[in-house]
């Protein structure tokens, strides 16, 4: 899995765009996917992943095929190379309307990690477990949503944390560290993440793009 370093001239939203969007690939197998992850990472001028490099090595072949052992018939062109990237010709569902919006979906993760945080500092007898995290975010969410109806689903809320989580989570933070080391990663980070949002935030308005 690709994983930009820290120091890399990418910015802050395009890195977790990059590991966000792979996450999502692996986790669907949908060709859209694979090619929103290319993008990412073609447009943050990153080295593709072996899960990429995979995808495209796969298609390339089938590609090649259909020129040699396996070309298509008249009028059967549009589906074999729809075949031949990996797409499923079968079913009600169009691949290209699952994509959600990510700046939202990484408002939404935010949202997650401010239930994450409120939960550890006021800890119960037991830790809120997930489901009930994805609930407090939801309905915390859609008050402050301009595009929302009502609370996102459960569902919404999984993926964003799956997209986002490993590298929002507030767990992060409380890596074992020296503390003075650790004292001054917290503050960074916490920094990053204030930029990271209102880079989202803005996306999200229409007043930029990520990189």
């Amino acid at each position: 899995m690709t994983k930009p370093p820290a120091n890399d001239s990418t910015s802050a939203l395009a890195a977790l765009r990059i590991v966000g969007e792979e996450n999502i690939y692996i986790a669907t197998g949908e060709p859209v996917d694979a090619w929103c992850a290319i993008r990412a990472t073609l447009e943050a001028d990153y080295p593709l992943s072996e899960s990429l490099i995979g995808y495209l090595r796969t298609t390339a072949t089938r590609m090649d095929e259909l020129s040699t052992s396996g070309i298509p018939a008249e009028g059967k062109i549009a589906p074999a190379i729809a075949t031949a990237l990996g797409f499923r010709l079968r079913g009600g569902t169009n691949p290209f309307r699952e994509r959600s919006d990510e700046a939202h979906e990484l408002l939404l993760a935010f949202d997650i990690r401010d239930e994450e945080t409120k939960d550890l500092k006021h800890p119960g007898p037991k830790r809120a477990p997930l489901s009930q995290l994805y609930d407090r975010a939801a309905k915390a969410h859609v008050q402050g949503c301009d595009s929302c109806a009502k609370p996102p689903s459960a569902a919404t809320m999984r993926r964003a944390w799956r997209h986002f989580g490993k590298m929002l989570s507030r767990r992060v933070d409380r890596t074992p560290v020296g503390q003075g080391r650790r004292r001054s990663a917290i503050s960074e980070r916490k920094g990053e993440l204030r930029r990271l949002r209102a880079e989202a935030e803005d996306r999200r308005r229409g007043k930029g793009r990520v990189p």
